[in-house]
């Protein structure tokens, strides 16, 4: 399938009136299935999250700033679909337009600085050890994050030219790729209608997860771009089990 095909199809779905979820999931898979997933092992230390004190709440347990225990309270977000727990956090990075700090931040409170009933909201910042590599998809591929990320940059120009080497024989092929998973990336930034974006990217997570364990691999989570900070800041979600173990 053309990507403009696939493209002009799931984005009419999703800007449907009622869009249909797995419509939008089954067109992912289809498109993306046969094509190479960027999958690396991140060596990151460590990673930090955010969440607010409501009431000026203090938080005593670790549980309280880990991923949501109660499913049914779960929505649809940019890497799970309702009622999946999904662990969210923000990495450290050399871009000067973003730190580890700021996109943690920026990830949980900028709801609360566009809502006037808040004056102010205290914030909780959690530091968590990374015990062992991560296994994980990263989409450093959007152009904009490459502007404004270095990091992003790095990856990017290095997962091209992987596959540029692999379909040496086939450069329609490779930039056929390459501009896929441009495409996906540019979903990861959305910040304009998030929430119908949040269809494609949790689709494509879930996607990615599966196709991994077919091919015998265990992904562990995403590394993808924060909108939040215009795609500067460096995002990543894992799965509950890894954040369990």
């Amino acid at each position: 399938m053309e990507l403009s095909v696939f493209k002009d199809q799931v984005l009419n779905e999703i800007f449907r009136s009622s869009p249909n979820a797995k419509l939008v999931e089954q067109l992912v898979i289809n498109f993306f299935s046969h094509k190479p997933l960027p999958i690396v092992n991140s060596h990151h230390k460590f990673l930090g999250r955010c969440r607010p004190n409501f009431n000026n709440k203090i938080y005593k347990n670790v549980s309280e700033v880990s991923y949501n225990p109660n499913k049914d309270e779960v929505k649809l977000q940019r890497c799970n679909t309702p009622g999946q727990q999904r662990f969210y956090g923000a990495l450290p990075t050399i871009s000067d337009n973003a730190s580890l700090q700021s996109t943690a931040l920026m990830e949980v409170c900028l709801e609360y600085i566009r809502d006037e009933e808040y004056k102010q909201l205290p914030m909780t910042f959690s530091r968590w050890q990374i015990k062992r590599p991560l296994t994980v998809v990263m989409l450093p591929h959007s152009l904009q994050a490459q502007q404004r990320n270095p990091d992003f940059k790095e990856a990017g120009e290095n997962f091209s030219r992987v596959i540029l080497n692999a379909f040496a024989d086939n450069l329609e092929a490779a930039n056929y790729f390459i501009t896929s998973l441009e495409f996906m990336s540019d979903v990861f930034c959305k910040l304009d209608d998030k929430k119908r974006y949040y269809l494609i990217s949790s689709a494509f997570f879930n996607f990615a997860v599966n196709a991994a364990a077919k091919k015998g691999i265990k992904l562990n989570g995403i590394i993808y771009p924060s909108a939040n900070t215009e795609a500067a800041g460096v995002n990543i979600a894992l799965t509950k089990d890894v954040v369990d173990q």
